[in-house]
């Protein structure tokens, strides 16, 4: 049977973009005589192929299907650590829903059917239907643009993860953390949280309880070593207000940890729940910036070295703070201070030549 790999809710400038071994096709209604009818609203969206092992309309392969949900894990993560707050989008992991759109049976009789547990048994439940449930959440959300600029160190995490199954599986507790969720369940992320961490520390051999202080130091070391990479606006604002104050930092980092492991344990062992971690965004922000320095620090992009920067710069505020809306500024108080570090961080990574007036900014968001 042919199959296609369809994502309604992205999309891309061109009619391909092709990175690492991922290629995005711009949906323009070139399969439409094989889509379902539930997606002929859908004018938008993309078709997932890999380079030498899938193009669009080949024969179903079950190796092939968990090869692209693997990397549909790694996009999320790539784009996750420049996006998750980014001020005026609404997205989340149903931004990302990925249907396998399967030709249908020349005998119209025979229905496609997907196989769904709810954690007794096994059912099969009507393919059609089920694209119409998965894909609610998704329409809610905006429609996200795709670029090499979007999708931050993509292509390492490709590498680094396609081939090892324990990384992988650390991203992926970490996107279960973007998931939809009301708020009856949204607690359940907090123990993602903590295995994502849980996992990090053991795959790279770190102490459990200093986790935080190696994070610090390595990116104070990674800065030291790379600063000659840097615009001299960057160093210049890591020097005066950053490299003095590294307690602060650690402080304000530790205790937040330091609670969200504690949130769990109390709702893992008493069922007792924490309300200051309905939304878990410090988590959220941070540990992307933790894999990026420990699997890449020999080796760390510029953009990331910035992004590091800014990142201990947003740990000067009290991470209660963090996405609350800033009234101290007239000119920015329509952002969360971690909107403003996600602006500024995406601003600098697309517009080097701009560089002392985000940091201007940016530094301005936390004056007074």
């Amino acid at each position: 049977m042919k199959t296609l790999y369809f994502m309604p809710f992205l999309n891309i400038h061109d009619n391909v973009l092709e990175i690492e071994c991922i290629r995005f096709v711009k949906n323009t209604g070139q399969y439409q005589n094989m889509m379902p009818e539930v997606f002929n609203k859908y004018h938008s969206g993309v078709f997932l192929e890999l380079t030498g092992s899938f193009v669009s309309c080949n024969s179903y392969n079950a190796n092939i299907h968990l090869k692209i949900l693997s990397a549909i894990e790694v996009i999320k993560f790539s784009y996750y650590t420049l996006n998750a707050g980014s001020y005026g989008y609404f997205f989340s992991e149903s931004s990302f829903e990925l249907f396998t759109i399967i030709e249908q049976n020349k005998d119209e009789t025979i229905k496609h059917k997907i196989s769904i547990t709810n954690g007794i048994k096994k059912y099969l439940f009507d393919l059609d239907k089920y694209y119409i449930y998965k894909s609610i959440f998704g329409e809610n959300n905006q429609i996200i643009p795709i670029s090499k600029n979007i999708l931050v160190d993509i292509d390492r995490f490709y590498k680094t993860c396609m081939n090892n199954e324990a990384y992988l599986r650390t991203i992926m507790l970490y996107n279960k953390c973007l998931r939809i969720t009301d708020m009856n369940d949204c607690f359940d992320k907090i123990i993602f949280a903590r295995a994502s961490i849980d996992t990090m520390t053991k795959i790279k051999n770190i102490n459990k309880k200093m986790y935080v202080e190696e994070f610090l130091k390595k990116s104070m070391e990674v800065v030291s070593k790379k600063r000659k990479l840097l615009n001299r606006h960057i160093r210049e604002f890591y020097d005066s207000f950053l490299k003095s104050d590294n307690d602060l930092s650690h402080k304000n980092l530790n205790n937040y940890l330091k609670d969200l492991a504690t949130a769990r344990c109390d709702l893992v062992h008493e069922n007792k729940v924490n309300s200051n971690f309905a939304t878990i965004e410090a988590y959220i922000v941070w540990f992307p910036l933790f894999f990026i320095i420990e699997f890449f620090e020999k080796d760390i992009k510029k953009q990331s070295i910035t992004q590091i920067i800014l990142f201990l710069k947003l740990l000067h505020l009290d991470v209660s703070e963090w996405n609350l809306k800033n009234k101290r500024h007239s000119d920015y108080n329509k952002l969360t201070p971690m909107e403003a570090y996600y602006k500024y961080a995406k601003f600098l990574n697309n517009n080097k030549d701009m560089t002392e007036a985000c940091i201007y900014g940016f530094n301005n968001f936390f004056t007074s």
